[in-house]
């Protein structure tokens, strides 16, 4: 049963995986049998996400494991798992435990490198010192590693051709100094792809754009795990069906108001309507379908925190945060369904709490109808934009080609 569980862990079939650890855990078995069934089962919980059903396997294995030689590894993976739910504490009490115990080598080195890290996160000089030399030799830019670094430390510097976010504009007289600080879930975090070549460099950030990602049937994601898969099956339609760089949206909202990190914002996205109106354009995009149900509570709650962040630190106004229908109308380009009857109309509401609250000044939501860029286009600027259209339209990034779209007419962004 746990060898052939092992097995299945790493073959990467962990649901199956989990109902050979499982069967493992049955009262019948010897305490070490179901300290390791339990244990399996923990590891690969987390792997789908499921921190806290994790720890409770994880839990349940230390107490089976305790005084055998994987009672070690049982708390290393508990730590991993109070690292998923953000409880520094806890993963460090843990950790340093687990450090104790460990014996294989590498084991050992990679709770040092994570204890290392959090430590450095809590600023513990002493802590960082004491763990630092175990972490020599051991390889920090693994996927496994990059992933617990992104996790711990998510301003950490990324990798090549994966930026984090577009460069800030200096901050105009009379704005707020500090943008409001807001968790995004990063591009490793989801074991996201590469962006492909031929994405074009955002440039200065002069507007906001909101979008429902408009799946035919609003997605049933509601765990980590499934937000993974999720965005990786977006981004593989992207790329490989739409002949994209990347997925077209720079920041996804799941329905707990959880922020994901969709294309980097250093680059333009693939979501406003042609080229022209993705420039200097940065698109968000609550999951779900709102043709059809309403976004949840803690999306638009999200929404109006990462507007506030998004709009201070590039210095976006508040007549530069659009819809899709508005950027659409704005730019000259034919209706659409997307945000979907349910948001649109919310838009204005949390533009203008976002006014009301102090964190941007009223003025700013004057609109200047001096101000060319969201005028409508007169007739030559229409002309313009239906050759745009014809050579380089973008479309909608939805994951699947069966949406309620009218804009999936082109594969070039």
């Amino acid at each position: 049963m746990i060898e052939r569980g092992e097995w299945l862990f790493d073959q990467g079939e962990f649901k199956e995986a989990s109902h050979s650890f499982a069967t493992a855990t049955d009262a019948a078995h010897p305490t070490t049998i179901r300290g390791e069934g339990f244990l399996g089962l923990g590891r690969c919980e987390l792997n789908a996400g499921n921190a806290d059903r994790a720890r409770t396997h994880l839990r349940s294995a230390a107490k089976l494991l305790d005084g055998t030689p994987r009672f070690g590894e049982a708390l290393y993976h508990q730590g991993e798992a109070f690292i998923e739910l953000h409880s520094v504490r806890n993963a460090i009490k843990t950790l340093d435990q687990a450090f104790a115990y460990l014996q294989d080598t590498q084991y050992r080195a990679r709770a040092a490198y994570l204890l290392t890290l959090l430590y450095r996160a809590a600023r513990n000089e002493e802590g960082v010192a004491r763990y630092e030399p175990f972490t020599r030799g051991l390889d920090t830019e693994s996927r496994e590693l990059s992933y617990w670094r992104s996790k711990i430390h998510p301003t950490v510097v990324p990798t090549p051709g994966e930026t984090f976010a577009a460069t800030p504009r200096a901050p105009k007289k009379g704005w707020p100094t500090a943008a409001t600080s807001v968790p995004i879930r990063s591009r490793s975090d989801w074991r996201a792809r590469k962006m492909r070549r031929g994405a074009v460099a955002m440039g200065k950030v002069r507007a906001i754009t909101i979008h429902h990602t408009g799946e035919a049937s609003s997605p049933n994601v509601n765990s980590d795990g499934e937000l993974r898969n999720y965005l990786r099956n977006m981004q593989r339609y992207a790329q490989s069906t739409k002949g994209w760089a990347d997925i077209g949206y720079h920041y996804l909202i799941d329905s707990r108001g959880k922020v994901w990190e969709g294309r980097a914002a250093s680059h333009q996205g693939a979501h406003a309507g042609n080229p022209r109106l993705n420039k200097g354009n940065i698109g968000i995009a609550l999951i779900g379908n709102f043709e059809r149900v309403k976004p949840t509570d803690r999306q638009l709650d999200t929404l109006q925190s990462l507007l506030q962040n998004l709009c201070v630190k590039h210095s976006v106004s508040m007549p530069r945060v659009y819809s899709h229908n508005q950027r659409r109308k704005s730019g000259g380009l034919g209706m659409t369904d997307c945000p979907g009857r349910y948001f649109a109309p919310l838009i204005p509401k949390i533009k203008k709490r976002l006014i009301a609250s102090g964190a941007l000044p009223s003025s700013l939501a004057v609109h200047d109808p001096l101000d060319k860029s969201t005028a409508p286009l007169g007739y030559a600027a229409r002309f313009r934009d239906a050759v745009d259209r014809m050579h380089a339209a973008d479309g909608e990034c939805c994951p699947d080609p069966s949406l309620t779209t009218d804009e999936s007419v082109a594969t070039a962004e």
